[in-house]
């Protein structure tokens, strides 16, 4: 161990301690390499036998004198006030507050000049006197005393001021006029030359690929890289609309995937304390903006227990300054910038770190002979590290500044290269890598900013140091040999693949019913645009049938995330995840075993909702003798519920305080499901947590994109192409629970007016696609807070709804996860808009 030893001088207050006669030490703001505080209390000074204690004694006298200044001003008639200030310190102020004191002045024989009677004490601790100058001596003593008695010990300054010099007047040329002056030869100091900052390669500079800047290379396009000697490359850049990730691809042959995967609380040693995976499924789908014709932007928000981290995705198409802190930062076409914003963490200690993991992959979709890849960080003299991921010509490049916004502060952060973290691929035809961005310990926010392209590169990956290569490029094979390889991995992948559909074309015999078919019921809005694939995105949705003669049923999906159905066979209930991108058997006949004699009344409910996956229906496999039946109209009733995370049942089944997942989520057991079952009324549902009516949750824009409006007209909310056909299904009463992230907490607001008009042309809009006039309520939910209420009644009284008020009726108990209703407070909520429901509608 290495010790170093530091001191310094610490001047306290006059007076400190003077009451305890004494006053403790505590230390506070050690920082190390990551900006991590540090702290030590008395007591802790203490049990380690420091001297946390200073004793303070009295003074000999009552009252010192520190300093004397003087101030000249001009007055009214242009003559010259001499001011005099004196400033000193009282020890015992208690007796002398409100005291007048008495300033003689004495010449240096000691003989009285002047005095100035009572001058009286402007600050209890602090001597603070001011007196007019009136005598001519330029040596003499300032004696500060009270006038009644010598109880109190005063304090004198002695004066000594210099002979003033002889007045000379100024001129702005410099001398007086009419006066020919020799010009004299003046020495100009030598000027310190500026440090300049050399960079790699010189920015290929002579090229024009770039130019240096303090160290770091500004390339012109479509130069790009750490030394501008790499070329730019037009790609496809693709977003997900579950999680921030991107994928990259260049013209089908090389995929790149990015995204943000974990984060994770480290302590002064980098040993993890705790972690938390940033599970695809439940990052929250903000907003997308794609009308900006320079960049399209991208906004998701994930929930930890105490944490909120908003991601940022911006796709540039156009070169575009932004800036970032006190940086101007060039993004040229087809790259991708993630921004993360960060709110308050609960560190375990204020000496741990938090670290937001990325994770990058680059692939080769080509069949190469000779195949090479490398991975390497690099860091340049300027402000920023780089990432480099390079499979033969090709690599995906990633920017990452040296610093983020720490509490809205430039604050110097490290990025690192993990090894640690998961397995990664290494392979010589793809490569995974997982980047940590080190924050040191924060209370309220942070921001990083980094940014990732693919380029070609001028030097092939074989050719660097530490590359991972195939057998062919390590022992130079030849072109036949190459071949030959290709060609009998290919046969034996038909082989492979023929084995594949051979067996599973043996596991789903039986008999196969399209969801086409006449006899299953559908209840929700269902994209029936293929006929062999029904596409499935809102919550609550249903598919029913009767079935007879078989002994097992199965059902085909396929999904683009996490999405659950509560499967009910009879009053037998299963919960079914459907998470497989390619189309899946899911079965239940190892649970149950069905009675060929018997008919069954199996319905899916459709539990998760669209931001959490899509799901694509590809049928129903039963028994070979099986008969579906007609399934019967079940109920003349309907209630459509729109909404946002509540109407969801967003963490309805976790036990706070919990992150949200998918699995927790079920539109069964929210206030619509209850409601809907105790009515026998069937259940339409358009609802996406963190929607709003102008402004999404988080958003810092207004009017957000994709707010719930903007949506609902649609059959699939994740695609604008698909348009919902209203003829379809004509509710008997609608119920609306939005508002809640229009007034999230997040600033900016939307203003009453845009608020109250957006709703009000919002339920216009929906009136006019019904014409069976529905009956129409409103709901201001337990999450809503004034004055947002208020503006829900305003709207529900202009367009003449019933107002449902549910403002703090949840107790501490009725919480689920990330502080939305749990089953208890849904039942609380259904218990308050039943009878209203219930009442209105004379059910």
């Amino acid at each position: 161990s290495t010790w170093i030893s530091y001191n310094t001088t610490i001047e306290v207050p006059f007076n400190f301690g003077i009451v305890d006669k004494r006053f403790s030490i505590s230390i506070y703001g050690a920082a190390d390499r990551l900006m991590n505080l540090a702290g030590l209390t008395f007591d802790q000074l203490k049990n380690q036998s420091y001297n946390s204690i200073i004793k303070v004694e009295n003074n000999a006298k009552d009252l010192i004198i520190s300093d004397v200044e003087f101030i000249n001003a001009t007055l009214a008639d242009d003559s010259i006030q001499e001011n005099i200030l004196i400033f000193g310190h009282i020890y015992n102020y208690d007796t002398l507050s409100g005291l007048k004191l008495i300033v003689k002045i004495f010449d240096k024989q000691g003989s009285l000049v002047k005095i100035y009677p009572y001058q009286e004490l402007i600050q209890h601790s602090g001597l603070h006197i001011h007196i007019v100058k009136t005598f001519s001596l330029l040596e003499y003593t300032i004696h500060v005393e009270k006038n009644e008695s010598n109880l109190i010990k005063m304090d004198s300054y002695n004066i000594t001021l210099p002979k003033p010099l002889p007045f000379k007047p100024v001129y702005c040329t410099g001398f007086p006029p009419d006066i020919e002056v020799d010009p004299q030869p003046e020495s100009t100091p030598s000027p310190t030359p500026p440090v300049v900052i050399p960079c790699p390669n010189d920015c290929g500079a002579p090229k024009g690929n770039g130019y240096c800047n303090n160290g770091e290379c500004n390339c012109i396009y479509p130069y790009s890289g750490i030394d501008c000697s790499s070329i730019l490359l037009n790609t496809t850049i693709t977003p997900n609309t579950t999680d921030p990730s991107v994928t990259i691809n260049d013209q089908k042959r090389f995929e790149s995937i990015l995204a943000v995967v974990g984060i994770r609380e480290l302590d002064p040693q980098s040993t993890q304390v705790n972690s938390y995976e940033l599970v695809s499924g439940n990052w929250l789908f903000v907003s997308s903006s794609e009308s900006n014709d320079i960049y399209k932007q991208y906004e998701y928000v994930y929930q930890l227990p105490s944490t909120n981290i908003t991601s940022i995705i911006q796709i540039f198409d156009k070169s575009h300054n932004i800036t970032f802190g006190s940086q101007i930062i060039n993004m040229q076409p087809s790259t991708v910038k993630f921004t993360f914003n960060i709110t308050s963490y609960p560190f375990s200690s204020s000496l741990n770190s938090l670290q937001l993991v990325l994770m990058a992959s680059f692939k080769s979709q080509e069949s190469l002979g000779s195949t090479c890849s490398v991975t390497d960080f690099i860091e340049d003299q300027g402000s920023s590290e780089y990432l480099r991921i390079q499979i033969q010509d090709r690599s995906l490049y990633g920017r990452f500044i040296k610093y983020g916004l720490v509490e809205g502060r430039e604050t110097a952060i490290t990025n690192t290269l993990l090894q640690d973290y998961k397995q990664s691929i290494r392979k010589p035809d793809e490569t995974q890598a997982y980047i940590g961005l080190n924050i040191p310990y924060y209370k309220n926010s942070v921001q990083l900013d980094p940014d990732f392209s693919v380029l070609i590169e001028h030097e092939s990956a074989s050719d660097r140091d530490n590359s991972i290569c195939t057998q062919a490029s390590k022992n130079g094979l030849t072109a036949a040999q190459i071949a030959g390889i290709v060609i009998g991995g290919v046969v034996f992948i038909v082989i492979v693949a023929l084995a594949l559909i051979f067996i599973i074309s043996k596991k789903v015999s039986g008999l196969f019913i399209p969801p086409s078919n006449e006899k299953i019921n559908y209840v929700g809005r269902v994209d029936k645009s293929v006929s062999s694939q029904y596409g499935l995105a809102w919550p609550g949705i249903q598919i029913s049938v009767l079935v007879s003669g078989t002994t097992r049923f199965s059902t085909v999906f396929a999904s683009t995330g996490q999405v659950y159905y509560n499967v009910y066979i009879d009053n037998v209930m299963f919960v079914m995840n459907v998470s497989s991108p390619l189309p899946q058997p899911y079965s239940f006949s190892e649970s149950l075993i069905l009675d060929p004699t018997q008919t069954y009344n199996i319905t899916l409910i459709k539990r998760t909702e669209a931001m959490t996956g899509i799901s694509t229906f590809y049928g129903i496999l039963v028994d070979d003798n099986s008969t579906l039946i007609s399934y019967p109209k079940t109920s003349s009733r309907s209630i459509e519920f729109i909404g946002d995370s509540i109407t969801c049942g967003y963490g309805i089944l976790g036990e706070a305080p919990c992150p949200f997942q998918a699995a927790q989520e079920d539109i069964s057991l929210t206030y619509g499901g209850i409601i809907s079952r105790e009515l026998e009324a069937q259940l339409y549902v358009e609802s996406w947590s963190g929607k709003g009516v102008v402004k999404n949750f988080g958003s810092i824009t207004i009017p957000s994109n994709q707010t719930l409006p903007e949506l609902y007209p649609l059959t699939n909310p994740t695609e604008y192409t698909d348009y919902w056909d209203f003829n379809d299904f004509l509710p008997d009463a609608v119920v609306i629970n939005l508002g809640t992230n229009d007034y999230d907490g997040t600033a900016p607001f939307p203003s009453k007016k845009l608020f109250e008009h957006t709703y009000i042309d919002f339920i216009n809009f929906i009136k006019s696609k019904y014409i069976n006039n529905p009956l129409f309520f409103l709901v201001c939910g337990p999450m809503i807070t004034d004055p947002c209420c208020q503006y829900v009644q305003n709207v529900a009284h202009a367009v003449d709804a019933i107002y449902i008020d549910m403002q703090g009726i949840l107790e501490p108990n009725d919480y689920g996860c990330v502080g939305h209703p749990n089953v208890e407070g849904h039942a609380k909520m259904a218990s308050i808009a039943l009878p209203i429901i219930q009442k209105n509608m004379g059910w």
